[in-house]
């Protein structure tokens, strides 16, 4: 995760918000962050159809036991930090290891319908800096990237995602024609949430990023510049596979399967 722009935005803003070593704390927490990867399969009837999707939530597992990525990742973040004290110096105060924690945790995300996207249950107005900017790098796709990754990073959740479109297609048997138009009126719904979601991302930006000074809040704002082209560009797509009324084939390869 960049983390690091958001926070040197901010410290150029006010620099009494961050300083060197609160930036060297944030690229921590960013290469820890997502460090533990542990999912299970979910399934569930759809439209007649076994549906099988990757669960990454935080939940208990019958094969895999009890999973929470944020928890497990700021574990190994912590050990490492304690690791670095043990040699005589100590790099890493207490506060230090906290804040690290509470910047993995801030990334745990929910659905917000209102929106249509996704928020950070954990981000609030008593988060410190480096917590905001963590959670902000996770989510800045639409924002900053633009459109071409946004668009490559919806492909990529996707097919990610969707185990069992995945399986199928990747199986090397003739997929039944009744499933092939399942999973793709799956694939022309999440393109048309890809605009939701971006516009989503727009909206609760003010939101995150209210435990911040005003001046901060304006240089935060002014990175996320790319919301408008991300918007178009998933647009764009919905608009052409509907004129051109894209086959399943069609989908797969804009999916880049």
């Amino acid at each position: 995760l960049d983390i690091e722009q958001f926070l040197r935005a901010i410290m150029a803003a006010d620099s009494g918000l961050v300083s060197e070593h609160d930036v060297e704390i944030g690229r921590l927490a960013g290469a820890y962050h997502d460090t533990v990867q542990v999912w299970r399969k979910k399934k569930v009837m759809d439209r007649g159809f076994e549906k099988v999707t990757r669960d990454r939530s935080k939940g208990e597992d019958a094969e895999k036991g009890q999973i929470d990525n944020e928890k497990d990742s700021a574990i190994l973040a912590e050990q490492f930090m304690r690791a670095a004290n043990g040699n005589g110096e100590v790099p890493f105060s207490d506060g230090d290891i906290q804040t690290v924690k509470r910047a993995i945790d801030a990334t745990v995300a929910a659905w917000d319908m209102e929106n249509k996207t996704v928020r950070q249950v954990n981000l609030n107005k008593e988060s410190s800096p480096v917590e905001t900017a963590m959670a902000l790098a996770d989510l800045a796709t639409a924002g900053i990237g633009g459109g071409e990754k946004f668009l490559d990073e919806g492909r990529r959740l996707f097919r990610e995602d969707n185990l069992d479109i995945f399986d199928a297609i990747n199986s090397g048997q003739e997929i039944p024609t009744d499933k092939k138009d399942y999973f793709k009126t799956r694939m022309v719904e999440f393109l048309g949430s890809q605009p939701h979601f971006a516009r989503g991302r727009e909206a609760r930006l003010q939101i995150e990023i209210e435990s911040l000074p005003k001046e901060a809040q304006d240089a935060v704002r002014s990175l996320f510049n790319k919301f408008a082209e991300s918007i178009e560009m998933s647009q764009e797509v919905v608009d052409k596979a509907e004129k051109e009324k894209w086959n399943f084939e069609e989908l797969v390869g804009y999916f880049k399967y």
